[in-house]
């Protein structure tokens, strides 16, 4: 009977290392990360109107500033996205980037004013 070869701690931890960079090339997955994109600025966005409708119950001139502050700020995200969004396709990038571009883009705008309504 022959001996069977014996495997080291290299080749155990060579096989991990292989194992784990195929968990992390699904989660880096184009589909999978647009989701998670997407719904991190779902809950974000939530959040935001949550404490914007706090600050526009309470009435008075920080309500109106706050809601025209609020109308100002979606027509430039939206015209931002457009402009940004159409130059890129443009020149040819995929559309799954220019998609999570567009994605990272309103986060950071919800992150700002999540922290200015805070």
């Amino acid at each position: 009977m022959g001996a069977e070869p014996k495997r080291g701690p290299c080749v155990t931890a060579s096989a991990k290392r292989v194992g784990r960079q195929d968990k992390m090339a699904a989660l880096t997955n184009v589909p999978f990360s647009l989701f998670f994109k997407s719904a991190l600025l779902l809950i974000e966005a939530q959040h935001v109107i949550w404490l914007r409708m706090i600050r526009l119950s309470a009435g008075g001139r920080g309500a109106e500033r706050e809601l025209t502050r609020m109308y100002v700020e979606k027509l430039h995200a939206s015209v931002d996205t457009a402009v940004m969004a159409s130059t890129a396709l443009a020149l040819g990038k995929p559309v799954a980037a220019v998609a999570e571009s567009a994605i990272s883009g309103y986060r950071k705008r919800v992150r700002k004013n999540r922290r200015r309504l805070a």
